[in-house]
């Protein structure tokens, strides 16, 4: 009896969307924060404030309050990552006896590795991106602290180490939005806030040993959240996640997640093709906090 193998396909063929997405929005900044998909360049955010009048009861009609209707500008970026791997380069070394090379036969040695290692690289890649980007500094999009640095009314705030620095920006959050609002920091500043809290004695932490990356300000309702995009800016922001949005397609084949056998080139190819940018919808209760 012969095994028939044509109908199966490889692992990235029948895995191709779900590695998409987990190669652009698996980073934990766009897990918390706004997604608008179906920008295929620069769309719209649309912006409502509501504001309805109290008025005293009784007959008759007296129409007061207002609807201000609003609008600000999601860019995205085309991107992209193309890798070449040569089998060839394998054969010298342990994996060798995966390498397969023959009609219809060509497969990569560890084939779901590599693409999880790309997956993996990408998710920090487009995390720093997301905080940091800077087209003037040769990033690909604008990135919310180089959006944020450009808009007037963004609440500032700083302090001398990453504990006072927390507590200014967090004293400096509009009341509108205290309740929806989180704090985020970079990995080395919230390692640094937690240290502060075990130096000045104050008992709210996590004792166990337990990696946390996420903390309440004590007598708050406020998460500090650990984000390695703004790691080494010394950079805190505090907003409401709701107002922060990511903006991408993912709605049709434009992005791409491939890696095949190039018989043109005699060699595996991977490529990664998708768009992105960022905006924030109203920068007024936006908090961004300096560690002196």
């Amino acid at each position: 009896m012969a095994v028939n193998f044509d109908g199966l396909t490889t692992y990235v063929d029948e895995q191709r969307y779900p590695l998409i997405k987990k190669a652009v929005l698996g980073g934990k900044t766009l897990s918390i924060i706004n997604l608008q998909t179906g920008v295929k360049g620069t769309a719209a955010l649309n912006l409502i404030d509501v504001d309805p009048t109290v008025q005293a009861g009784g007959c008759g009609w007296n129409a007061q309050g207002d609807a201000n209707l609003s609008q600000r500008k999601i860019a995205t970026e085309l991107l992209k990552v193309q890798m070449p791997f040569c089998d060839k380069d394998f054969r010298n070394y342990y994996m060798n006896y995966e390498v397969k090379i023959g009609a219809g036969r060509e497969t990569l040695p560890f084939e779901e590795y590599f693409t999880s290692a790309v997956i993996e690289k990408l998710n920090g890649k487009v995390e720093t991106m997301v905080w940091q980007g800077a087209k003037s500094k040769g990033a690909e999009f604008d990135g919310f602290l180089t959006l944020l640095a450009e808009e007037e009314d963004v609440k500032t705030a700083s302090g001398s180490g990453a504990y006072a620095a927390i507590k200014a920006a967090y004293n400096a959050i509009p009341v509108e939005v205290l309740d929806k609002a989180a704090i985020f920091v970079g990995a080395d500043t919230f390692r640094s806030y937690m240290l502060e809290m075990v130096e000045k004695n104050f008992y709210h932490y996590a004792a166990d040993g337990a990696d946390v990356q996420e903390f309440i300000v004590p007598g708050t309702n406020t998460k500090v959240i650990a984000v390695n995009g703004l790691n080494g800016t010394s950079k805190i922001v505090a907003a409401d996640p709701a107002n922060l949005f990511y903006g991408c397609d993912m709605l049709d084949d434009k992005e791409t997640f491939d890696f095949w056998y190039s018989k043109d080139n005699r060699e595996f190819r991977l490529e990664v093709q998708f768009n992105g940018g960022v905006q924030v919808a109203y920068p007024s209760e936006v908090v961004v906090a300096t560690v002196a």
